[in-house]
C-alpha cells in the first residue's frame, strides 16, 4: 500500500518535474476543480483521509482492460487509450531502483518479446531505448530528463505490465567552483581571486546571495550572484561582540542559517552561542554565554559547541549542541530546550532517553521531523514531532557503502540538507563525498570520492572534495557546498 508519505513525496518529485500530476486531494470532487475529468489517485487499499494526487485519468491495475479513450490509462504511467494490462505478460522486478540519464536498467519478467524492437518501454510516458530482450528479461537505458519517480511500464503485442515498485530518475550533477584561490587567507575579490580560511557553513537567499561562515577568518563573508565575494559581519578580530555588522567579533562560527523574514543565525561556535544578524544590521546574541549546558533564556542558557542549524515555520531554531550531546531548541524569544539527547553513545528512544555522539548537522522536513547527521555514529536519526529518535540510515560502521537504510554506510556525516521533496543531501566528511538520501531512506553517492587534498571541478563522482562541511540548496535545486580545507565554495548542479 502506499502511505500517505509516499504518495505526497510522489506529487512533489512529479509537480517539479512537469510530469501530469494536477495536485494533492483527498476524494474526486477535490480534483474536479483543477480538470473535469481528473481522478483522486491514493493508490492501492487506501485508509481514510489519505492524501493522493489528482491525475487526468483513472489509473489502471494489472488485469484491467482498457478499450474506449479516456476510460482508464494513467497519464503517469505513460499509457495510451486502448492498452490492455494483462495478467499475462508480468514485470517481476528491475534493476537498479534509482539512476541517472544512460544507466542501464535490467527488467525482469515474464512473456516478453525477444525481439527489442516489439517492446516499448516507458518510465513515466517517456520511452527509453531497449538494448536487448529474452522472454523473460528486457535491458534498457534510462531516458534523458526524465525527473519523475514512478513505476516502470513495458508494453508488449498491445498488452501491457506495470511495475509494482518505483522507479526514481537520479539526476546528473557536475561540480564547479563559485569562489575561493584554493589558499588559505583572507582577501575580497570576485571568484578565485577570493580567498578564505576553512570555511564551515554556508546559506543562500531567495535572491541567490550566498553567505559563509568563514570560520578561521572569524567573519560571515557574502558572495554575490556575480561571484563578488566581501566581508558581511565581522571585524576579523576572534571574540565576542555585539554590535553593528562591521564592528562584531566571532569566534570560529560553524554554520549560518537565513531564516524566513531575512535573519541570518550564526553557530558562534567557540563562543558557544547562537547570534543572529537583522536586515538592520545589528548583531546579537539571542542565546547562550559560555561553555555549558543549560535550559534557559537568553543568556542564561548554555551550549558547548552548538553546530549545525534548522529553522521551522514558526521560526523555531533547532541547534546540534555537538559537544552536549543534544538537540536543543530555541524559540524566536530565545528560550532554550533540550528535545532529544542526554551523554554521548547510541541509543534510539524518546526525547533525553536517546543517545547521540557529537551530533554535528540538522534538517526538517515537510512534515517536521527532524534529521540529525550523527558524527561519531556515522549515522543519519531522525526525531519525530513527538521526540522519537529512530536511525534513518546508516549501519553506524564507519565506511562508504551506497545502499538502502541500515545498509549505508557514512564516514562522519557532518551537516545535511533537506530540498523540497524531502530528498536528504549529507555532507559525508570523513570520504569527502556528497550523499543523497531519498524519503524512503535510500543512500546514492552523487558528487566526490577520492582521497584528503584531492580538488577538481567535473561530473558526478569525478569531482573531488576535501573534507567539505556545509551545504546549501537553492530555489532550482542547485547545492552549495563548503569544501573546507580546499578554501572553496562549490556548486553541484544537479539536471
Amino acid at each position: 500500500m502506499r502511505t500517505q508519505k509516499f504518495v505526497q513525496v510522489l506529487a512533489l518529485l512529479l509537480l517539479a518535474s512537469g510530469c501530469s500530476i494536477l495536485g494533492t486531494c483527498k476524494t474526486d470532487a477535490d480534483c474536479h476543480s483543477l480538470h473535469p475529468d481528473s481522478h483522486c489517485y491514493v493508490g492501492e487499499n487506501p485508509k481514510p483521509g489519505d492524501t493522493g494526487v489528482c491525475t487526468r485519468k483513472k489509473p489502471v491495475s494489472p488485469g484491467e482492460s482498457v478499450d474506449e479513450p479516456g476510460s482508464g490509462s494513467v497519464d503517469e504511467l505513460g499509457g495510451e487509450p486502448g492498452d490492455k494490462v494483462a495478467a499475462g505478460l508480468v514485470i517481476s522486478s528491475f534493476s537498479p531502483h534509482e539512476a541517472p540519464q544512460g544507466a542501464i536498467l535490467r527488467i525482469q519478467g515474464e512473456n516478453f518479446s525477444a525481439v527489442p524492437s516489439e517492446n516499448i518501454v516507458t518510465f513515466n510516458g517517456i520511452p527509453a531505448a531497449v538494448v536487448s530482450a529474452i522472454e523473460n528479461e528486457i535491458v534498457v537505458k534510462v531516458p534523458k530528463s526524465m525527473l519523475c519517480a514512478g513505476p516502470v511500464r513495458v508494453t508488449t503485442g498491445g498488452k501491457t505490465a506495470v511495475s509494482a515498485d518505483t522507479f526514481t530518475y537520479f539526476p546528473t550533477a557536475v561540480v564547479s567552483t563559485v569562489a575561493g584561490s584554493g589558499t588559505a587567507g583572507f582577501a575580497e575579490g570576485t571568484g578565485t581571486a577570493a580567498q578564505f580560511n576553512q570555511p564551515y557553513g554556508v546559506a543562500i537567499d531567495r535572491s541567490n546571495n550566498l553567505y559563509v561562515a568563514d570560520t578561521n577568518n572569524h567573519r560571515i563573508r557574502a558572495i554575490s550572484p556575480q561571484g563578488v565575494v566581501s566581508t558581511f559581519a565581522g571585524t576579523g578580530t576572534q571574540g565576542s561582540v555585539d554590535s553593528g555588522r562591521a564592528d562584531s567579533e566571532f569566534n570560529q562560527p560553524y554554520d549560518i542559517l537565513i531564516g524566513t523574514d531575512g535573519t541570518l543565525y550564526v553557530a558562534d561556535t567557540w563562543n558557544h552561542r547562537i547570534r543572529t544578524i537583522s536586515l538592520l544590521g545589528a548583531v546579537r546574541t539571542l542565546a547562550g554565554s559560555g561553555r555549558d549546558f543549560i535550559d534557559g533564556t537568553g543568556t542564561a542558557a548554555g551550549f558547548r559547541h552548538p553546530y549545525g542549524m534548522a529553522i521551522d515555520t514558526q521560526r523555531n531554531l533547532y541547534v546540534a549542541d555537538s559537544q552536549n550531546h543534544r538537540i536543543r531548541k530555541v524559540t524566536p524569544q530565545g528560550v532554550v530546550s533540550t528535545i532529544a539527547g542526554n551523554s554521548g553513545g547510541f541509543l534510539d528512544g524518546t526525547g533525553t532517553d536517546a543517545r547521540f555522539y557529537a551530533p554535528n548537522g540538522v534538517a526538517i522536513d515537510t512534515e517536521g521531523n527532524l534529521y540529525v547527521a550523527d558524527y561519531n555514529n556515522h549515522r543519519i536519526r531522525k526525531i519525530s514531532p513527538e521526540g522519537v529518535v529512530s536511525t534513518f540510515a546508516g549501519s553506524g560502521e564507519r565506511g562508504v557503502a551506497d545502499g538502502q537504510g541500515s545498509q549505508a554506510q557514512f564516514n562522519w556525516p557532518n551537516s545535511i540538507a533537506m530540498d523540497a521533496a524531502d530528498n536528504l543531501y549529507v555532507v559525508d566528511n570523513g570520504s569527502h563525498r556528497i550523499r543523497r538520501v531519498t524519503p524512503q531512506g535510500l543512500v546514492s553517492t552523487i558528487a566526490g570520492g577520492g582521497i584528503e587534498g584531492d580538488y577538481a571541478n567535473g561530473p558526478g563522482k569525478l569531482a573531488r572534495f576535501n573534507r567539505p562541511r556545509g551545504i546549501a540548496i537553492d530555489t532550482d535545486g542547485n547545492l552549495y557546498v563548503a569544501d573546507t580545507y580546499n578554501h572553496r565554495i562549490r556548486k553541484i548542479a544537479l539536471e
